[in-house]
């Protein structure tokens, strides 16, 4: 399929009942068309399907994939079924767009990016929307520039509510994609990535489960997806990063995030950036998220997560849309690359998926651990 000038492709999404009212309304505040959806039940997709007028729902994965209504895959289900979603629908020959993490092992990002290898002509693309945010792309002008000088730390410390919700289900446990590590570290990770464009090679962490039973979820099913983590990576840079985050502070959060370097500072309280000079020690602020409200109709940016991933997602998804809208098939064939060359590619997730597996690791040894990553043979490039 060839999209013009007006033309966005339509949306197929799979989806869970508590992140479809998010999800849904995202990508038809931008421009897309949502066509067909799934989810896990077929009493949960009617109900979505009715709430939000979508003309198909269905609850088996290859129904929704072999649509001809559907040109682009959004996948925002357990991360268990994410890998075989995107290799089929690739297959296929439908653009992807996939939630963090990748996929729950190496192997699982590996066929990933064979899959998207092998199809180059069309979007693979994992949602690591905290690239798009305002601050974090100005932090990562700044620190490219010099601003900082040789950068010697970064501290990234995390508070926020639980993860699970009331019944026990895939984010309960952490074999199935949930927990603190799985879900935000993964999205911290990359982030790090991003803004220094260094790896890790070595992990130190921990993570434990200090709320068993919450809610409903009480007797012989204990959750054990971790509500704590805390990691430290040594990027081949040089650059030292600790990591802290909490997911049992009901009511708020607050995130954090410290780049520490020989001339200056740069911090990121929950959506504002600052900056600090040696000499003076005097903060300024560098861009606020209160001042900069998006003109477009992008949500307001106040101090919770679930504001916090609006205005990414917002962002990221904008930014796909551009990326169909302005592309010109005898130059770029489907998609305007230079739209999303912020955006993390299948590569990226399976570079955190080996960060993460280091980690649990470190955490049975109690030792540094070596980030085992190899990237499949052959080229893996976004735009090919």
């Amino acid at each position: 399929l060839l999209f013009g000038i007006e033309m966005l492709p339509r949306v197929g999404i799979f989806v869970t009942e508590w992140s479809a009212d998010v999800i849904i309304p995202l990508f038809r505040q931008v421009g897309f068309t949502v066509t067909a959806l799934w989810s896990r039940t077929s009493q949960i997709a009617n109900k979505i399907a009715d709430n939000f007028n979508i003309p198909y729902c269905t609850s088996k994965l290859d129904e929704l994939l072999l649509r001809k209504d559907v040109d682009l895959v959004f996948i925002n289900c357990p991360p268990f079924l994410h890998a075989e979603i995107a290799v089929k629908a690739l297959g296929i020959g439908k653009h992807v767009v996939c939630q963090l993490p990748a996929g729950l092992t190496i192997e699982d990002t590996e066929k990933m990016i064979n899959a998207a290898r092998y199809y180059p002509s069309l979007l693979s693309l994992i949602q690591h929307e905290a690239r798009f945010l305002p601050a974090y792309t100005k932090m990562k002008e700044l620190i490219m520039s010099g601003y900082c000088g040789q950068l010697l730390l970064c501290d990234i410390r995390i508070h926020t509510g639980s993860l699970v919700t009331s019944h026990y289900n895939w984010l309960c446990n952490t074999k199935m994609g949930g927990g603190s590590l799985n879900l935000i570290g993964s999205s911290v990770i990359d982030l790090i990535s991003f803004l220094t464009e260094s790896k890790a090679t070595k992990v130190l962490g921990y993570f434990h489960t200090f709320l068993e039973h919450q809610g409903n979820i009480q007797g012989f099913r204990a959750i054990t997806s971790d509500d704590f983590c805390t990691f430290q990576m040594l990027l081949d840079s040089g650059l030292r990063v600790h990591v802290t985050i909490n997911t049992m502070l009901y009511g708020s959060c607050y995130q954090e995030l410290i780049v520490i370097g020989e001339k200056r500072r740069l911090i990121i309280r929950n959506d504002d950036l600052f900056g600090i000079k040696c000499e003076s020690g005097k903060e300024e602020t560098i861009y606020s998220s209160q001042q900069h409200q998006n003109e477009n109709g992008s949500y307001s940016s106040s101090h919770d997560r679930r504001s916090f991933h609006l205005t990414a997602g917002y962002e990221f998804v904008r930014a796909l849309k551009n990326a169909f809208e302005t592309c010109k098939d005898n130059i770029n064939g489907l998609v305007n690359y230079n739209c999303i060359t912020r955006a993390a590619t299948f590569e990226d997730g399976h570079y955190v998926r080996a960060v993460i597996d280091a980690i649990r690791e470190s955490n049975i040894t109690r030792e540094w651990n070596c980030v085992k990553f190899n990237v499949p043979q052959g080229d893996c490039e976004l735009n090919p």
